[in-house]
């Protein structure tokens, strides 16, 4: 099992270009994610399978939504894609800081 406690820096593909974010997994059941303006926001549904990853993060900007996470983590880096919503999956990755 990938243990993925620390700071992450995540970078997401949308069409509105790239945003990023900080993934902080404090232990394998808690985790917050913060936005570059700083608002921080708890993760539900942290669940690691090997060396998958998955979970949901409630944001309020720019519209109240779920961004739903799937991510393989491989030693400091993270790959995998992200849906906002109801919106299509996108493109997500992130390296351990």
């Amino acid at each position: 099992m990938t243990t993925a406690t620390g700071t992450w820096a995540l970078t997401m593909s949308t069409p509105m270009g790239e945003q990023t974010a900080t993934l902080t997994v404090i232990d394998m059941a808690n985790a917050t994610l913060t936005s570059p303006e700083g608002s921080t926001e708890p993760v539900n549904e942290f669940k690691a399978n090997g060396d998958r990853l998955t979970w949901k993060v409630p944001v309020k900007k720019p519209i109240p939504l779920t961004l739903h996470f799937d991510v393989t983590v491989t030693g400091d880096l993270l790959e995998g894609k992200f849906r906002p919503g109801m919106f299509p999956p996108s493109p997500v990755t992130g390296k351990r800081a």
